[in-house]
């Protein structure tokens, strides 16, 4: 937009006019400026300024602000809306009861909740971060009686760790279990009627449903005071740390989680997953209640005892170990005789863990660059730390130095290379034999479908459709959106409450992102969030009995953004 002030002489006096100059989409229904956004056309708008004498006195009557604040108003604002529109506000008033230093306790929670999407602070900066929203004016509470202490006095009223410690101390053993004893059935209730609110409202959850694991790092300081934070395999490399594990399941289409459960990280996938295989048919088959539902499982959940508990309940798609079957594994590339996209691939049926099960063995060249490249990287890497480690002796070794053995034995990738020492130096050969064995299973993948006559196709699509549930874990790690890691609590009642509030950002987020591209502006969570929270509430202060409230500029997106989570309503 340009502007610019024009004079117009009437009658022999001379008035001013202020001309601005924009472009306007010719169908409503575009957005965006880059090529091929759609057509626009130039428009004008005059607006008077009046006389040069009247535009002289209104100058000199002008007063400035003493004071400008700003608050965030666009994303909190968004959020805020989006909670009430999904009933979830309305099921924390009814299930969350009490009230901690005159905040009632469903707020503390609801807080957190648009926290961890909005800024993610500490507890003990809750306070803070509210005092600079419009939430306290929306939700009539003082932001400074906000702390970590009032919040997990009001946490504690729900989900008690005194009792949970009592409960412990009676029954000892139920540490072991994988949930350690906590009793979670409220967030189990509020997650299934707002997974029943959103189905009844949106119609949204498809027929096909993805479930994954994952764990989380903290940063525990001793003594623990958890049963649930334990040490494991952690799924980003940080294997010195306490880890909570997660299980996960979301909708195919849009990634909404409809069941999460916390339990401890060092339990197998497959007894997580055997754990919750009743709560998940509970959520998908009674409460959802589509019919030919399909489940999406990764090979970590692959068990007999877990194939039992899914036969007569619900139809599966998953993946298999490609050693575990040399005899598809050794068939040639030239004998793989369906095409389907990217991927070559061969079938057959066979009895897979007490279930007839069609199988199908993919091979997509792409995967075959990237898991080369991988080997070859990997390798390389230990060949660098073994020759950095060789430069460090101070006298030059006559015969390969135990160190250097300790660091070959301890690295998976040992069977495919070896060391001499020639002339005081490494020395590096190929193990060619076992290098060779691995490259023959690179590129491929075996899918199976618990159903026997399900189409090809389809086991492909749907495999691969279990990247959504991955970005639903990438976002609530995503350190510029909810941010679950590094968790800093340490007490198990608290760390279920830090995870149930987590998922609702997820559902929330996810539900923002839907309502969004169904509008035509389709845009990932983290530039949603950008657009809306460059949407500030200012406060212009001229003296305490005069205050303007305006909102600062809003783009054609951000404009569409407006109507969309209906901001309106909160500026009036």
């Amino acid at each position: 937009m340009s502007e610019k002030i024009y004079p117009k002489t009437i009658n022999g006096k001379t008035y001013y006019y202020l001309q601005s100059t924009y472009r306007e989409k010719i169908n409503s229904n575009d957005t965006g400026k880059s090529k091929g956004s759609g057509k626009s056309k130039v428009k004008t708008k005059n607006i008077y300024l009046g006389s040069a004498s009247s535009i002289k006195k209104k100058l000199s009557t002008l007063k400035e602000p003493v004071e400008i604040r700003h608050k965030e108003f666009g994303l909190v604002g968004a959020v805020y809306n989006v909670a009430k529109e999904i009933g979830l506000i309305e099921t924390f008033k009814k299930n969350i009861e009490g009230k901690r230093h005159g905040i009632e306790n469903w707020k503390y929670f609801l807080l957190a909740v648009i926290n961890r999407i909005d800024n993610s602070t500490s507890k003990e900066k809750l306070g803070k971060w509210a005092g600079k929203t419009i939430l306290p004016e929306i939700l009539n509470f003082d932001p400074k009686k906000l702390n970590s202490k009032s919040f997990w006095y009001a946490t504690d009223d729900v989900i008690s760790e005194r009792e949970l410690n009592e409960h412990r101390e009676k029954n000892p053993e139920i540490t072991q279990e994988l949930k350690t004893g906590i009793d979670d059935e409220i967030f189990i209730k509020i997650e299934k009627e707002l997974v029943i609110n959103i189905q009844n409202k949106y119609e949204l959850f498809s027929d096909v449903f993805l479930y994954d694991t994952t764990n989380f790092f903290t940063f525990f300081k001793e003594p623990l005071r958890s049963f649930i934070a334990k040490s494991a395999k952690s799924k980003v490399g940080r294997n010195n740390l306490k880890h909570t594990g997660l299980a996960l399941c979301v909708d195919k289409q849009w990634g909404v989680p409809l069941f999460h459960s916390l339990y401890r990280a060092n339990s197998h996938d497959t007894k997580t997953f055997n754990k919750a295989i009743d709560g998940l048919m509970h959520i998908i088959k009674d409460v959802i209640k589509i019919e030919n539902m399909m489940l999406v499982i990764d090979k970590g959940n692959n068990s007999k005892d877990n194939f039992e508990k899914l036969i007569d309940k619900i139809q599966w798609v998953g993946s298999l170990k490609v050693s575990d079957y040399q005899d598809l594994s050794n068939v040639e590339l030239k004998k793989y005789t369906g095409i389907y996209k990217e991927y070559k691939y061969i079938t057959c049926k066979k009895h897979v863990m007490g279930v007839d099960m069609k199988l199908v063995l993919t091979y997509n060249d792409k995967l075959y660059r990237k898991q080369e490249k991988s080997l070859n990287a990997s390798i390389e890497k230990l060949k660098n730390r073994i020759t950095t480690k060789w430069s460090e002796y101070k006298r030059t070794p006559k015969r390969v130095p135990k160190g250097i053995k300790n660091i070959l034995s301890d690295s998976h990738y040992k069977k495919y290379i070896g060391v001499r020492c020639r002339k005081g130096k490494p020395v590096f050969f190929n193990k060619n034999e076992e290098t060779d064995k691995k490259r023959k299973k690179f590129g491929k993948t075996l899918l199976f479908a618990s159903n026997d006559t399900e189409k090809t196709c389809n086991i492909i699509d749907l495999y691969h459709s279990k990247d959504k549930v991955e970005d639903g874990i990438k976002l609530l790690k995503d350190p510029h959106l909810i941010s679950w890691q590094p968790m800093r609590h340490w007490t198990d009642t608290k760390i279920r409450a830090f995870a149930f509030c987590s998922v609702m950002a997820l559902m929330l987020i996810r539900i923002m992102e839907y309502k969004a591209t169904i509008n035509d502006i389709k845009m990932s969570p983290q530039v949603l969030k950008q657009e809306l929270k460059d949407l500030k509430e200012v406060i212009l202060m001229y003296d305490k009995n005069k205050v303007q409230k305006k909102v600062t500029h809003r783009s054609t997106v951000q404009n569409h953004l407006w109507k969309i989570f209906k901001l309106c309503d909160i500026k009036n």
